[in-house]
């Protein structure tokens, strides 16, 4: 249940802030303004309570150990964060390392570790920080940072990510590298963000000028750079603001940091070999209190170090190392991307944006920063109705999935002031109109037919649960529906931007009422969230000193229960205003109409959870018993009281939930009820990376690996069977894509594939199975697949023509059995 109030909840476990555990972590109080409500995010009540008063007793869960709490979960304390609570949990660490020596000796062998390092002498002075008067991550010690020093991310990140691209690699080092990160990262964001409005002199963490302009506000602390997604000033006169035009919008430049995450992803999946020279920094995006931080480790290069690309500008585009240039070249054209000629005083023909910095590293190493418009813009609408900053080259983008299957390769630079002066500029940009018009007339038609067909199964039926209505969903039925109907998730796979959500909902046939339903209540959530976030900065602006989060949840709460009640009429007009102007096509011509009621047209369940879940909100257990419980009506009004606090929102690097899938595969020495549970889990894990990079073949194939071992497993009758051997075959079917010139990698691919048959061929036969409407509807599917497979359309012929009698076998079994066989 917790899954649906924090898109990361696993990493927010395994980074050690789950809330049941509540290993005391603390750092000193006396280092800088605003420290102490920082701490205050994390502190429980009964701890912050022992800290005063040394005398009370802490309650057992402050700091009790079981087999179920996960070993990552567990973090060493800081020694000047555990002096006055050193023995209680050094003794209750100790009682679980003799409990669990014999029952679980890995977790035994971690908490001894932990032990051990609780008992090691403490430093002679603090360790440094990189900015005076910051807290060390909680989690730090002499052993993992340099005494005087502040943190090397880099050097531990690519250690770890090497271990992790090798075939025998199972994640761990980078599982916990990254875990440390996220958790550093997001203490450092909420403190930058909580004393934003302090005078630079007053605040924990001061800004650096570093250069650049785009990124916004810069700090960096133990060796982490956080930028400030806000939009910035170019120009005076006229005024120009970077991405709002004439005036300033942030909710733009929050867009823009969220590209150069997504723009790292996909440079990262084009090098993601194991000997790949080519490095990138790694990074997580920090939402909270309706700002985003970007955060990324520090790297060993300043101006100095730059090869390729811009710094200024674009008055001097360089391209003056020869291996890195074709290093990046062939990163470059493996994403679809074009060459084009950009600069001023010095110009070159360069891949990627102008504004892309390629280095050569005081360490020797090769790295590639600023790919926030790494991926080619869409072309500028011709709509006179939709309002327009004359910017949107800057942030509007296409799709990595698009722009890979459509085979003609784009330039990151169209329509913008960097191509100006190039020879190939028309042509360049005719292709990208191209490609928009395959986006809109194409892609968008087939994605709203696709999903229109969308069924919805139920993991404790065997039946087809449509979705109508949606409030007779059980608890768990609804937590499917959301999982399996995943919006955002389903419009990327097919290389469609949210931003058109309601194109996609203008395609929808009426008679498909519930579907349209689901659409709307999507869009309404985004639009509600981003209100909400704007009033949020808006306030923060106006408040001194270094607030708690108590504002911020009264504007929450304020949103929600216009949301939820029919009469508020002025906040539904507006509303209904900006999903006009963000989603066109969203609302139909009645429900644009003044006297539409647009609250009795939602699923209020179902908007308050993604609402929650966007927004980061945390609600009392009540309440979140109420909202899911379909037994109870939706409640119409939230108190202060039914709303815990406002949590940070993460977005991960699709590695991270890689690493965590990785190292949650069983191994030969577990039974089979374990090995189901962590199969499971690396599913879960593997889904979270697809969905930040759904076309990376080495995902996929994973993926459908892991759905493979857990179906031989179970048992064929199983309700969920046929649906996930179709998204096995799917995965498979889309990692060929790039292993056509890799042997070992084909192989494994065509033997995974027998597997996928073999299975399918238990479906067939099983006449329980077989006869079930939803397992008719998928056998359809899964044999269109393999018809694709066999024309060619999908596969490589090397690997058609090894499966062509197997296919035709599994086609042809118990054929005359089965009326919906073909």
């Amino acid at each position: 249940m917790a899954a649906y109030l924090h898109d990361d909840e696993e990493f927010m476990h395994f980074a050690g802030m789950k809330e049941e555990l509540n290993v005391v972590s603390l750092a000193d109080d006396g280092r800088g303004a605003g420290l102490q409500s920082a701490l205050s995010l994390y502190l429980s009540d009964g701890v912050e309570a022992y800290l005063q008063h040394p005398s009370t007793p802490i309650p057992a869960r402050h700091h009790s150990l079981s087999k179920t709490d996960s070993p990552d979960m567990l973090r060493v304390q800081p020694r000047e964060a555990a002096d006055r609570l050193q023995g209680v949990e050094a003794e209750a660490l100790r009682t679980a390392v003799l409990s669990l020596i014999e029952e679980d000796p890995v977790l035994a062998t971690r908490l001894w570790n932990r032990y051990e390092s609780m008992a090691q002498p403490a430093p002679e002075k603090p360790l440094a920080s990189a900015t005076p008067g910051a807290p060390s991550p909680l989690w730090m010690t002499a052993k993992n940072k340099p005494k005087g020093g502040s943190m090397d991310w880099n050097s531990l990140f690519v250690k770890a990510l090497h271990d992790l691209k090798t075939p025998a690699g199972a994640g761990p080092e980078f599982y916990n590298t990254a875990g440390n990160f996220y958790h550093a990262a997001t203490l450092y964001s909420q403190i930058i963000i909580t004393e934003m409005s302090l005078s630079n002199e007053q605040k924990t963490i001061k800004p650096v000028d570093i250069g650049g302009v785009a990124g916004g506000s810069k700090y960096v602390v133990d060796g982490i750079l956080f930028k400030f997604a806000r939009d910035v000033k170019i120009l005076d006169s006229p005024v120009l603001y970077m991405y709002g035009g004439k005036k300033r919008r942030d909710d733009l430049a929050m867009k823009a940091a969220g590209n150069e995450l997504k723009g790292v992803c996909a440079a990262q999946a084009s090098t993601i070999c194991p000997k790949a020279p080519l490095h990138l920094p790694f990074m997580i995006m920090v939402d909270y209190l309706g700002f985003r931080l970007v955060a990324t480790s520090l790297l060993p290069i300043d101006n100095s170090t730059l090869r390729y690309g811009s710094n200024d500008g674009g008055c001097m585009v360089r391209k003056d190392n020869e291996e890195l240039s074709n290093l990046i070249e062939a990163a470059m054209k493996r994403l679809g991307l074009a060459s084009h000629s950009s600069g001023v005083a010095l110009r070159n023909d360069i891949y990627g944006p102008g504004d892309m910095e390629g280095h050569v590293g005081k360490d020797g190493r090769f790295y590639l920063i600023d790919l926030a418009r790494l991926l080619p813009p869409e072309a500028p609408s011709s709509d006179s109705t939709v309002k327009k900053t004359g910017r949107e080259p800057y942030y509007e983008l296409l799709r990595l999935e698009l722009i890979r299957t459509t085979k003609t390769p784009l330039s990151s630079d169209s329509f913008t002031g960097w191509s100006r002066g190039d020879p190939k500029k028309e042509e360049l940009e005719e292709r990208t109109r191209a490609t928009t018009r395959i986006l809109h007339e194409e892609r968008i038609p087939a994605f709203a037919k696709y999903f229109t067909s969308r069924q919805l199964l139920l993991e404790n039926c065997n039946d087809v649960c449509y979705l109508d209505p949606l409030g007779s969903l059980s608890e768990e039925g609804f937590l499917t529906m959301m999982e399996q109907f995943d919006v955002t998730t389903m419009l990327h796979v097919h290389g469609i931007n949210v931003r058109h959500v309601g194109r996609v909902r203008a395609l929808v046939p009426e008679e498909a009422r519930v579907h349209r339903i689901l659409l709307l209540c999507y869009g309404v959530s985004r639009v509600v969230v981003h209100r909400m976030k704007k009033d949020m900065r808006r306030t923060m602006e106006g408040l001194c000193g270094s607030p708690s989060d108590i504002p911020f949840r009264d504007i929450a709460l304020t949103h929600i229960n216009s949301l939820l009640l029919r009469d508020a009429k002025k906040y539904w007009a507006r509303v209904k205003h900006d999903l006009g102007k963000r989603y066109p096509g969203l609302l139909s011509d009645k429900e644009r109409s003044e006297d539409f009621c647009m609250r009795r047209a939602i699923d209020a369940r179902t908007t308050l959870y993604m609402v929650s879940k966007k927004a980061g909100l945390q609600y009392t257990s009540a309440m979140k018993k109420s909202i899911l419980d379909n037994k109870t009506s939706v409640p119409t009004y939230l108190s202060f009281a039914d709303m815990r606090t406002t949590k940070p929102v993460v977005k991960q690097n699709f590695l991270s939930y890689w690493a965590l899938a990785k190292y949650s595969i069983p191994t030969d020495d577990d039974d089979r009820k374990v090995r189901i549970r962590k199969l499971q889990k690396a599913e879960v894990n593997v889904r979270k990376a697809l969905a930040r990079l759904p076309i990376a073949a080495e995902l996929n194939l994973l993926h459908s690996t892991v759905i493979l071992d857990r179906l031989e497993l179970i048992e064929v009758t199983d309700p969920t069977f046929p649906h996930a051997l179709e998204s096995a075959i799917t995965g498979l079917i889309r990692a060929t894509s790039d292993f056509v010139a890799n042997p070992k990698d084909l192989c494994e691919t065509i033997s995974h594939f027998r597997r996928a048959i073999t299975l399918y061929r238990r479906v067939r036969e099983n006449r329980q199975v077989a006869r079930s409407p939803y397992t008719s509807e998928l056998c359809d599917k899964l044999e269109r697949h393999l018809l694709a497979i066999k024309q060619d359309k999908a596969m490589c012929p090397i690997m058609r023509n090894t499966l062509k009698t197997e296919f035709e076998q599994a086609m042809s079994t118990s054929a005359k059995d089965l009326p919906f066989v073909y």
